[in-house]
């Protein structure tokens, strides 16, 4: 297994293998597999079906990536790291959930960071410099477009730097350049982006109606770093609010609230989740100034997330919605400031 082609996307299943072979001291991948499979650990999000062999394999060899796991690529042998024997005892608790824990989040990111996601992953926020520690990854990281998720390789033209795989993500820091980065789409966005978003290292915007409300297509697939220890009061967001505005802070205006997560999110590094409750908390104070509406038919369509989504769609559309009393709120409302 070569570090490009890791596809362990599920970080609670490396959880819950590492919980397993901790407790019950398990101390070869053989012996895993079979508790594994015995255990019903390794179930398909989608029907319940057990997974194949080689899929399992692939969590195997995310121990190793991941570095709970130092022993030799090619021995049968586990051997457990401290960092493994840390995220069992803060895991166990959260053993065959959906769920991770502020401190599983905390050993994933530093076993990220070390690991060789770091150069295949972060590194591209950074320039190609890969960031030693989560605190200088905020400093030196940009947010970074993805332009194109399924580009193919041409015909007749062998695997190289330019196209490292048959289908190939094109990523940009300025996307309406020709300046294109190329990884492959599969391990990029289906397990280094998941292990991103899972630890919150990173955040994404990727709102269907993002032209709709004013975004151009090529900027509205965004992935952008995340600033754990950013504080932001509500007089801070308001006046956050106010510079999106520019001219147009004279007079009331009514802008959507999508429009607003693609200018304040990026820039400040807050999550989409951060941003929603900064919203409602700056809303709640400055009644006066702000008004939450519905837009004519809404700018948001689908379900609202529940409990019963497919843990797979974590990261749908419906995680934009700003709801206040039961119903989405797609437009602020925006008065001029005395």
């Amino acid at each position: 297994m070569t570090t490009e082609s890791q596809r362990a996307e599920y970080l609670v299943w490396v959880r819950d293998l590492v919980v397993l072979g901790i407790t019950q001291k398990i101390d070869s991948r053989s012996e895993l597999r079979q508790a594994i499979i015995d255990d019903q650990l390794l179930l398909r999000v989608s029907d319940g079906v057990a997974l194949h062999k080689t899929s399992i394999y692939r969590y195997l060899d995310a121990l190793r990536f991941l570095k709970f796991d130092d022993s030799d690529g090619f021995e049968d042998h586990i051997n457990w790291t401290s960092r493994s024997v840390e995220l069992a005892e803060c895991g166990i608790k959260n053993y065959q959930t959906y769920e991770l824990s502020v401190c599983e989040k905390k050993i994933f990111r530093e076993s990220i960071f070390l690991s060789d996601a770091n150069k295949w992953f972060l590194s591209y926020f950074c320039n190609n410099t890969e960031p030693e520690s989560q605190t200088q990854f905020v400093s030196m990281a940009r947010p970074l477009y993805v332009v194109n998720r399924k580009a193919k390789r041409p015909a007749g033209v062998g695997e190289n730097e330019q196209w490292p795989a048959q289908e190939n993500v094109e990523l940009s820091f300025t996307p309406d350049s020709r300046n294109i980065m190329r990884r492959p789409t599969r391990e990029f966005l289906y397990t280094y982006r998941y292990w991103g978003l899972d630890t919150d290292i990173i955040d994404e915007l990727n709102i269907k109606e993002a032209e709709r409300c004013g975004i151009l297509k090529t900027h509205s697939y965004v992935l952008f770093p995340l600033d754990l220890g950013v504080i932001i009061t509500a007089q801070q967001f308001l006046g956050m609010i106010y510079s999106t505005l520019g001219a147009n802070s004279k007079q009331p205006v009514a802008v959507p609230i999508p429009w607003l997560m693609y200018q304040i999110c990026p820039e400040t590094k807050i999550s989409v989740e951060g941003f929603k409750s900064l919203l409602l908390d700056t809303w709640r104070t400055y009644r006066n100034l702000l008004h939450l509406e519905r837009g004519p038919g809404g700018l948001i369509e689908g379900k609202v997330f529940s409990k019963r989504r497919s843990y797979s769609e974590r990261y749908g559309n419906h995680r934009y919605y700003v709801i206040v009393d039961g119903t989405i709120r797609s437009h602020l409302v925006i008065l001029p400031a005395a």
